[in-house]
Parts: C-alpha cells; sequence; structure tokens
C-alpha cells in the first residue's frame, strides 16, 4: 500500500484500507513533549519549516512525522485583519508504522524534520495569501488510549525566495557558540530526512541522519559545555566532529561552522555554511540492492580550481573546512568495519590536492 494524498477543503476525513504491512501500536507518552517549529518561511501558498519534539518524558514518535497525519496546521488567518481563511488538508493513507519507524525518545531528547504544509491553492482558498499569516501546528501522539494533540501558534512573513532560502536537508549545528548558549542545548538531538536516490534502499527509503549530544563537566577546574556531532549518511559514511566550550576562556578546539547535508536530483551534498566561498562536496551514488557507493561529481574540481589559485585568508579557511569534511569521510571509509565498507571514489584525489594546492587539481573521472 502506498501513501496517497486528496487534497480537499475542511476538516480532515478517515480513509480506511487493506495492506499487508502490520502496524506498530505505540505505547502512550508519560508526559506531552515539547514542540516548536523553527527556520519557518513561507511563499503565500506553502509553508516550510523544521518541526522539533522535545521529550519530557519517555515519548513514542513516528519518525517519518506525515504532515496530515501526525502533523498539521489550521486556524490560518491574516496576521493584519485577523480574517480566516480555509483550511487545506490533505486525507492521507500511509504505509502502516513498522518497527523501525518508530523512534522512541528519553527525557532532554530531541527530534527534528523538515515539513511543507500548502495553505493556500485554488480552488479551494484564495489563489495566494497575504502578506503575513498566523496559524496554529499541532503535534497528533498515538497510544492505547487517547491523547489531546500537542499545539503550537506560530507566524509566517511572505517572501518570494521562501523554498530557495530553505536549509532543505539535515545540519549539524555550529560550534561557536558561547558557554551560556551551549548549555542550554537539549542533552540529545536527533534528527533525520529521508534522501531519494532514485532506488528504494533496503528499509524502504534512505536517509540522512544527525545525532547531537552535550555533556556539561568539569574540565580543569573549569565547568565545560563538550558536544560531539555525528552525520550518517547512506551507505554506511560518517561524518564527526567535537568541541569543548568552557565556562570562562577558549574552546578546547577551534570553533566550527555549520555543515548541511541534503540529496537533491539523485546525488548527495555537504555543504560548509558561513564561510564565504566554501565550495560544495557533490558526491554521486551507485545504489546497489542493500548499499551505496559513491564517487566525486566531476563539478567538485571546476569549484576547487580557482581556490586552490588562491593565497587570500578567505581561501585557505574555505579550503581548510572543505579539507575536514573529505579528510573525515575518507578516514572513515578506510577504517569502517561494515561489510561491505563505504566506498567514495575520488575523495583521496581531492584529499591531495588539498595538501598540495600549487598543484591544482586534476582528478581522472569515472
Amino acid at each position: 500500500m502506498k501513501l496517497r494524498n486528496i487534497l480537499r477543503r475542511g476538516a480532515l476525513t478517515l480513509v480506511l484500507g487493506s495492506g499487508c504491512a502490520h502496524p506498530q501500536q505505540p505505547p502512550t507518552p508519560s508526559e506531552p513533549p515539547v514542540l516548536a517549529f523553527e527556520n519557518v518561511r513561507y511563499d503565500g501558498h506553502t509553508v516550510f519549516g523544521r518541526v522539533l519534539i522535545g521529550a519530557r518524558g519517555t515519548t513514542p514518535v513516528d519518525r517519518r512525522l506525515i504532515e496530515n497525519v501526525s502533523l498539521g496546521i489550521d486556524r490560518v488567518t491574516d496576521c493584519a485583519t485577523g480574517a480566516a481563511f480555509p483550511t487545506l488538508v490533505a486525507d492521507t493513507l500511509p504505509e502502516p508504522a513498522t518497527r523501525a519507524d518508530l523512534l522512541t525518545l528519553r527525557e532532554g531528547e530531541w527530534f527534528g524534520k523538515d515539513v511543507a504544509f500548502l495553505v493556500f491553492a485554488e480552488p479551494f482558498s484564495p489563489p495566494e495569501g497575504p502578506a503575513c499569516i498566523e496559524s496554529t501546528l499541532s503535534l497528533h501522539l498515538e497510544g492505547p488510549r487517547e491523547l489531546r494533540p500537542v499545539t503550537l501558534r506560530f507566524k509566517a512573513e511572505r517572501s518570494s525566495d521562501a523554498l530557495e532560502q530553505g536549509p532543505g536537508g539535515v545540519r549539524m549545528r555550529a560550534l561557536s557558540l558561547p558557554f551560556d548558549e551551549a548549555k542550554a542545548l537539549p542533552r540529545r538531538f536527533f534528527e533525520t530526512l529521508p534522501c531519494e536516490l532514485g532506488q528504494p534502499g533496503p528499509g524502504g527509503e534512505w536517509a540522512l541522519s544527525v545525532r547531537e549530544i552535550l555533556t556539561v563537566r568539569e574540565a580543569h577546574k573549569t565547568l565545560t559545555a563538550f558536544i560531539s556531532q555525528s552525520l550518517s549518511l547512506p551507505g554506511g559514511l560518517e561524518f564527526e566532529r567535537a568541541a569543548g566550550i568552557p565556562q570562562t576562556g577558549t574552546v578546547t578546539r577551534p570553533p566550527r561552522p555549520e555543515v548541511r547535508a541534503r540529496c537533491r536530483d539523485h546525488r548527495l551534498e555537504l555543504a560548509v555554511e558561513g564561510v564565504p566561498d566554501a565550495p560544495m562536496l557533490t558526491l554521486l551514488p551507485t545504489v546497489g540492492r542493500t548499499t551505496v557507493a559513491w564517487r566525486v561529481a566531476p563539478e567538485v574540481e571546476a569549484r576547487l580550481q580557482p581556490l586552490l589559485a588562491r593565497t587570500d585568508p578567505e581561501a585557505r579557511r574555505a579550503l581548510d573546512e572543505f579539507g575536514r569534511i573529505v579528510e573525515q569521510l575518507e578516514a572513515h571509509a578506510r577504517s569502517s568495519l561494515r561489510e561491505p565498507p563505504p566506498v567514495v571514489e575520488g575523495l583521496a584525489c581531492v584529499r591531495s590536492a588539498l595538501a598540495s594546492p600549487a598543484g591544482g587539481i586534476h582528478c581522472a573521472r569515472p
């Protein structure tokens, strides 16, 4: 049974069907979770953003967070006039949740995912919404007993490039924040996003995921926030980093910028955010039955060539941050005990060029 949507105006209609998958019944959360909605964008038709769910007790979550099933928005109004608009709802018939779909959050752990909700579309509503809207985001939790939805009221202002400016993927937050902000972060955070590579993965879909763990303890007689991050990519690749942020003094490791990963047009893109001129690492997949092998896309060479010829500090920093991603991925592929081991063709050539920039880059294309 496949996921299908029927766009309609008004309340959600229950659609029943048969299927061969056996649904998993999650337990009831011990405490209602915290709901947050960040990086909200709106283009006059669709609201985009990242939903965050924070556990205040043991909380089961269907990691798919299917729009209009687990999540929904309603009570859409004009910020200026308070006028209400019809709610567009897609009747959705998803595959039943499997054991792999269910994630259990413990107290202090967070889960996040990028989502999009169509708000205005003819003939169900005005062709385009006002400059600013307010709406209510609702999280519906399943369990043996009925629970009230967790709701959050939010505001979104229209932007013509709302879709393009969105992050579009998972992110490793920048490790350059002060101690007070670092210690206020979630103790454990997990975020996942499907990765469309043209062919299904062994569990139904490939995925990108980020894990972040915060520990606050004393080190060298100074209270320090230690943050460790890991980015997991299809095919068994991992990118990891960590930092110690003391209450006084300097960080124990240099601050690191934000790193984003997304799948687009059946390819994987890794980008350093906030560092001017930092090139994007694009990897092309070869999808097998149970794993993915990667190779560096030819356009990466074209992006690096002008940077390698420069000697200014901005170019050096851009190459340094790009090089850390390359080195981490290559080192993990070499040392992994996974069978078959992760494969990224062309990374060794890119690393060699970064080590000797004066020679440029001349990688053989597959």
